[in-house]
């Protein structure tokens, strides 16, 4: 190792060239996964993985040697794989209730699949169809290519029919939209949603961890390994693999802001 590389391992900012070169260095922490102490690498790589499926837009900022880590595995996905892709196998590791937010000064309470399917196709327009005072709806959402999106859409069935008024690209930029605008709607990952804006039950079931869990509360999405049939795991990716989708990774997965389905 050259000078230099010393020096930037000494301040704690030196990522290994590759992930096996952590798994040589300590083998034995990868095996006793129960051990009091867990192997950083995996907190760090469970997160990334997490993170990476809520938030797609940070990829360009991942360390490479973390990039080709997670393609051993294979990938991750924030949706159900599909009829027709074959050849690879799905693990959910997660879910993420995705909350409809409205403004704190609205007086919808409740609103249903079919409402918000109407709402955000155009075919409601005003908040007095829904329970609310006499006012234009205003839609907010997130940009082409989020995967939460990519998740309210279909799940609500409006798919690239969507009137938005705002596109962003944020998740907190949905949020202040919403605080900002008393005529507004949105949607947001369940862990972002502060005390800024008010959260509507959706179809009389609330959005939380519990009822995301137990499938009760409808707009919600998986996060998922996906992983080729074909090709068998190398012992590094394996061992992450297991650790991820083991109870061991609940409280990380839940800190990351997604609910752990292994616990």
């Amino acid at each position: 190792m050259k000078p230099e590389e010393e020096k930037i391992v000494d301040e704690g900012k030196h990522f290994p060239s590759h992930f096996g070169e952590v798994y040589d260095a300590m083998p034995e922490k990868f095996e006793k996964r129960k051990d009091k102490v867990k192997p950083m690498i995996y907190w760090g790589l469970t997160a990334v993985c997490v993170l990476l499926v809520i938030f797609p837009g940070w990829l360009p900022f991942i360390p490479s040697w973390l990039v080709r880590t997670a393609g051993v595995i294979g990938a991750v996905s924030s949706r159900a794989l599909k009829a027709d892709e074959t050849g690879v196998t799905g693990t959910i590791v997660a879910l993420d209730g995705i909350a409809i937010i409205v403004n704190k000064d609205s007086k919808v309470e409740d609103l249903t699949v079919d409402q918000l399917k109407q709402m955000f196709t155009g075919e409601i327009t005003n908040w007095s169809e829904v329970g609310g005072d006499d006012g234009e709806i205003v839609l907010i959402g997130r940009e082409a290519g989020s995967g939460t999106r990519d998740g309210f859409e279909s799940i609500v069935e409006v798919k690239d029919s969507c009137k938005y008024a705002q596109e962003l690209t944020a998740t907190g930029a949905v949020i202040s939209a919403v605080e900002a605008n008393p005529l507004a709607i949105g949607y947001a990952s369940l862990s972002a949603v502060g005390g800024t804006v008010k959260m509507v039950t959706v179809g009389g079931v609330e959005c939380s961890e519990e009822t995301v869990k137990d499938g009760s509360y409808e707009v919600q999405r998986p996060f998922v390994f996906v992983t080729n049939k074909s090709v068998t795991l190398s012992e590094q990716a394996q061992a992450f693999f297991d650790f991820a989708t083991s109870a061991d990774a609940a409280d990380l997965i839940r800190t990351a802001g997604a609910v752990p389905v292994n616990e």
